[in-house]
């Protein structure tokens, strides 16, 4: 059995990959459809994951000063 990825346009069933060698041209195939969900984008990911955590109003600019313990700039 061969998994292929597409997608549907709409009207038609779009392949998003080459068509595997070694099938010829009219042989029959059986295609079963799942809806997979729809990739959520790069930055809404990271939006999701990120997170409230009361940290100091200064942490970016002193970041070796509170993950090292290095002295204040």
């Amino acid at each position: 059995m061969t998994v292929l990825s597409a997608h549907f346009d709409g009207k038609n069933i779009v392949l998003d990959e080459p068509w595997p060698e070694g099938i010829s041209a009219n042989a029959r195939v059986r295609v079963m459809v799942e809806e997979l969900p729809a990739k959520p984008r790069c930055l809404q990911e990271i939006a999701d994951m990120a997170v409230d955590a009361d940290l100091p109003a200064d942490f970016s600019s002193q970041f070796a000063h509170y993950t090292k313990g290095f002295p204040r700039k």
